[in-house]
């Protein structure tokens, strides 16, 4: 039973508080003696205080990616109500919040451990570290000139092209930019690291699947003086040319609410296959 049921809001998809309000009280008329809070979620703020049995994710894909990043490590299992456009990582639209609320009532779901990675980039000092649910980006900057990426995986040599980036993506973010690149579908809850090749100059270059135990190693160079790292798209940097990259597993992971009649491929040919046809 749940007894205290956290609420993760994206405040630009909810500025009046009507959404909140409306799933605040169908989650009253199921579980009525639960105990409901809210923090705002987005890519800066938003810390969670409370430990609850469970948190409802309000908004789209983004929102979840924030809130996912904020829970790693905490074991919360989080279910996603899209209140956004593509609602991809997101199980439930608003329109189905009573079935799903019956459902989770019910006990008739259960809990995906999704692997999440997390990105380090030195300078010879400590170490800055990102954790990510869908991706790490390392591309170039806004010059058309292209930068050369070496690439060592658990210390052996593994790759080196010209290009203009490369895509490290986990299960869950191998239908994101990932796919867009050329890269593959992985299936969600398996334990791996895509490597996907953004543009090469290179026929030789071929896309990876890594074990998500590796130890993945970037030196980017060129001659241009930085280039640009983006975690889940949200969080982006700009780095010193010459400097190494590491992406490893994070030695945690996301714990993503299922219903029982949730089918993945059904989802996958509606927003993504049929979805990029449509357009």
């Amino acid at each position: 039973m749940l007894t205290k049921i956290g609420i993760g809001i994206n405040r630009e998809k909810d500025p009046d508080g009507q959404i909140e309000q409306h799933v605040r009280e169908k989650i009253r008329s199921y579980f009525p003696d639960a105990h409901i809070f809210s923090s705002e979620i987005n890519a800066e703020s938003g810390e969670i205080t409370e430990i609850p049995d469970m948190y409802f994710v309000l908004g789209g894909d983004g929102t979840f990616l924030g809130a996912a990043r904020k829970l790693h490590g905490m074991k919360i299992p989080i279910l996603g109500i899209n209140i956004g456009t593509l609602g991809f990582l997101t199980s439930v639209e608003l329109s189905d919040l009573d079935h799903a609320l019956m459902m989770l009532k019910e006990k008739k779901y259960s809990i995906e451990k999704r692997n999440m990675i997390k990105v380090s980039f030195y300078d010879g000092g400590k170490p800055s570290e990102f954790i990510a649910m869908n991706d790490v980006v390392i591309s170039k900057g806004s010059l058309g000139r292209m930068m050369k990426y070496e690439i060592s995986v658990d210390r052996d040599y593994a790759a080196s092209f010209r290009g203009d980036g490369v895509i490290f993506s986990t299960p869950t973010g191998s239908t994101a930019y990932n796919l867009s690149a050329g890269g593959p579908i992985l299936y969600p809850t398996i334990s791996a690291i895509t490597m996907t090749a953004i543009a090469p100059h290179s026929l030789g270059i071929r896309n990876m699947v890594l074990n998500s135990s590796s130890k993945i190693r970037v030196r980017v160079s060129g001659d241009v003086e930085s280039f640009n790292l983006s975690v889940d798209g949200q969080r982006n940097f700009n780095i010193d040319s010459g400097r190494y990259v590491e992406v490893v597993d994070s030695g945690a992971y996301s714990m993503v609410v299922r219903l029982d009649d949730y089918d993945y491929f059904d989802v996958l040919r509606k927003k993504i296959i049929y979805k990029a046809q449509d357009q």
